[in-house]
């Protein structure tokens, strides 16, 4: 995968990394080359550095030696909180260390291992979670194989505290903690919870957990919350916040220089982004999705920059089902204006069609 460098804050200059076309010659470059440079393109905004900062924190620098840090990391879905954490882990790569004769899940019988250094687990929790089938996950994203049938919890988490030992594990991320709530009533459910609670004491790991915003329930165990002491968001682009906008329309630019098209696409431009934020709603991850897609197609079509009929026709058929908008934001005779003084405040940021609020002072142009 191929990072797009982004800028941080106001100081670095937008010039100072070189674009795609600056390093490779995409004149000579064949369309299946460059289609593959686009699938793997990941970019990232000032905020998923800021988290993943976070995380490096939480992971190495422990504070105790009695006591883990902790990190939740929580937003709504599409953010990218999953993609930092996957990134995370591939830059922690597990690698071979030797075969060992050990004793699995506490029998008398010993087998013969491989034992690999897995610095980072990465296990995501199913719905209805249990502490069961938490473990099954772990031992699952360890490279175990599966428990004795019945096994109780308390010899699933001796062998698993064992295991982690043997395989130098320093950090455990547990995707959709959002399961430990009752998908009815929406309260903790009280057997995983208090198992979590647990579990992190007796392995004295770092761990991070990641959910969307309703997971913050599991702040009202106290004995948990207090266990959280790194906590962030990630949250939707929103118009009404100066600094994203600022921060959207570089990241556009950036993402812009390293297309693998010709010619610049012109996304950050003033009436190209703003309809950008609106048909992805502030989501980072459609708004790849759409930029990438209409790349894709402007390269089978032999053209070296994306339209703006070619972003209304990916809107048309892959994002106006989730309803961001009243119409397609890439029509010429799309109401701007009025979408945007639409656009919830960062309290409730959840589509264009809300109740109207403030809206930025300056006038945007129409195209």
């Amino acid at each position: 995968m191929s990072f797009i460098p982004v800028i941080k804050n106001e100081n670095e200059n937008a010039l100072s990394t070189p674009s795609l076309r600056e390093q490779v010659d995409l004149v000579n470059m064949p369309i299946e080359a460059r289609l593959d440079k686009l699938r793997n393109m990941i970019a990232w905004h000032p905020k998923m550095f800021d988290i993943w900062s976070t995380i490096e924190e939480c992971h190495k620098n422990q504070v105790s030696s009695t006591e883990s840090n902790c990190m939740s990391l929580l937003g709504e879905p599409r953010t990218g909180k999953s993609t930092i954490a996957e990134q995370y882990v591939k830059k922690h790569p597990r690698y071979d260390l030797s075969e060992q004769s050990i004793q699995m899940y506490g029998h008398n019988s010993k087998v013969l291992v491989d034992i690999t250094k897995v610095p980072i687990i990465y296990s995501v929790i199913d719905s209805p979670a249990s502490a069961g089938a938490i473990l099954d996950g772990l031992a699952r994203s360890l490279g175990l194989p599966p428990f004795p049938p019945k096994e109780k919890n308390k010899r699933k988490s001796e062998a698993l505290q064992t295991m982690m030992e043997r395989c130098g594990v320093e950090l455990i991320i547990l995707d959709e903690i959002h399961n430990l709530l009752d998908p009815k009533s929406k309260l903790l459910l009280a057997e995983p919870t208090e198992f979590l609670k647990t579990f992190i004491i007796q392995m004295n790991l770092p761990v991070l957990v990641i959910g969307i915003p309703d997971a913050d329930k599991m702040y009202d165990n106290e004995q948990l919350s207090g266990r959280f002491l790194f906590r962030e968001e990630l949250t939707p682009f929103n118009y009404n916040d100066p600094k994203d906008c600022y921060d959207f329309q570089k990241v556009l630019a950036k993402i812009d220089s390293n297309l693998p098209l010709r010619e610049e696409s012109c996304l950050s431009e003033d009436g190209i982004w703003e309809r950008i934020l609106l048909a992805c709603n502030g989501k980072f991850a459609y708004c790849m999705f759409l930029i990438k897609k209409s790349a894709q197609i402007a390269l089978k079509a032999h053209s070296e920059r994306i339209t703006i009929p070619t972003l209304a026709q990916v809107y048309d058929r892959h994002l106006r089902a989730l309803a961001h908008c009243e119409g397609n934001p890439f029509d010429l005779d799309f109401p701007l204006d009025d979408a945007l003084g639409r656009i919830p405040s960062k309290a409730n940021n959840s589509n264009c069609q809300g109740p109207s609020t403030n809206r930025r002072m300056n006038s945007k142009k129409k195209h």
